[in-house]
């Protein structure tokens, strides 16, 4: 039950509370919040199993001798899920302080026991929300990312491998919303962990569990916290009980429709950029200081990088986008008004007529005299 309320399944708040009655779910009149505390092993895989395993039993213990109103959930041995009662509103103390609870464990020599912080939420239905900020909030830990370093100076052979500067490739490459390269990257270190573990499916879930941390750091980075894929992801930290096969294909599934995520929202943010980039030209074309330097200020972008993908998006180099409105707006001047040339030009946004004559000839093909008498005997 706990399992399918951290990752989300329940369909409604129905559902939920029909279900978690069957387990006595302390239920609250205002909110729920989640905090995930992990034991970091400090000895070699092979020694310390028995320690993590003591460790675990003597937090469980704890917690639920001081919290006795607080839901634990044990996903493995070195990690413990704790649901408890928060106001979203503020207004009345949460059953739990993280910071207290931290520094309560390392007074008890439990320094080794990182703790991650979910946030507040109304409903059983938005608990897997809170799971989520908290696993998210225990990969930024300070210290966590030197704790790996740590543990990877001088890894014997059959030791984890998954060196930081390939976590950070992985994630420069999701952020990019690269899903080809970010697949065979993922391939090419499970591979790696394959050859090297030997068998110890133990070890390699481990590694598989960093994997899953890399991704909700690329969620994150990316600013897709709210989505349906970081609820995903929360998820994937069930996967103990699959073959290594079929928790690295899941995995490498989820890497997969977050790159496609964020390559949506770059088009679709693309798009309205645009969109707002033609409707101002349409705007203010007679401007004749309107420039590609001047539309880049104004959308905060930069010259090379407005002009690729004005073209990429519109198949058209945005000064002759901007010719051609000027152009098409001069037509009616010239054909339907008495207006003279030098008028025309300024009103369509050109410094001066001869400039206006030049290009409308490199636009249409015949002068602007021409184009005048033929409009106008027809």
């Amino acid at each position: 039950m706990l399992e399918k309320l951290l990752e989300g399944r329940f369909p409604d708040e129905l559902a939920a509370e029909k279900a978690l009655r069957q387990i006595q779910f302390p239920f609250s009149m205002t909110g729920y919040a989640v905090l995930v505390l992990q034991i970091v092993e400090t000895e070699q895989k092979s020694s310390s199993v028995s320690n993590t395993q003591i460790q675990h039993s003597v937090l469980l213990n704890f917690i639920t001798g001081k919290y006795p109103e607080v839901v634990t959930h044990s996903v493995n041995y070195q990690r413990i899920v704790l649901i408890y009662h928060a106001d979203p509103a503020g207004l009345a103390a949460p059953q739990i302080d993280a910071d207290q609870l931290r520094l309560f464990l390392a007074d008890k020599g439990h320094t080794n026991v990182r703790i991650g912080a979910g946030n507040t939420c109304h409903g059983l239905t938005e608990v897997c929300r809170s799971y989520l900020r908290a696993c998210f909030s225990l990969a930024r830990t300070p210290g966590a990312e030197s704790e790996r370093a740590d543990e990877r100076k001088g890894e014997p052979a059959g030791a984890l491998y998954y060196p930081l500067d390939i976590e950070q490739k992985i994630i420069s490459m999701v952020s990019m919303g690269d899903a080809t390269e970010t697949q065979a990257a993922l391939q090419h270190v499970y591979q790696q962990n394959i050859n090297c573990l030997m068998q110890q499916e133990e070890l390699i879930h481990v590694f598989l569990s960093e994997l899953v941390g890399t991704l909700v750091k690329a969620i994150d980075a990316a600013g897709l916290t709210d989505s349906q894929e970081s609820e995903a992801a929360a998820s994937l930290l069930q996967n103990q009980l699959l073959t290594p096969d079929k928790a690295f294909q899941a995995i490498k599934d989820a890497y997969l429709r977050v790159c496609l995520q964020i390559r949506q929202n770059y088009r679709d943010s693309t798009s309205i950029l645009i969109k707002n980039i033609q409707e101002y030209i349409e705007t203010f074309y007679m401007d004749p200081s309107l420039s590609l330097g001047k539309l880049a200020d104004r959308f905060g972008l930069s010259e090379p990088y407005l002009s690729h993908i004005f073209k990429e998006r519109t198949g058209e180099n945005l000064s002759n986008c901007l010719e051609r409105i000027r152009i098409n707006n001069a037509h009616a001047l010239l054909s339907e008004t008495g207006m003279s040339i030098d008028d025309i030009a300024l009103k369509v946004g050109y410094y001066s007529a001869d400039t206006f004559r030049k290009a409308f000839k490199r636009y249409h093909g015949i002068s602007t005299a021409m184009y005048r008498s033929s409009t106008r005997s027809a």
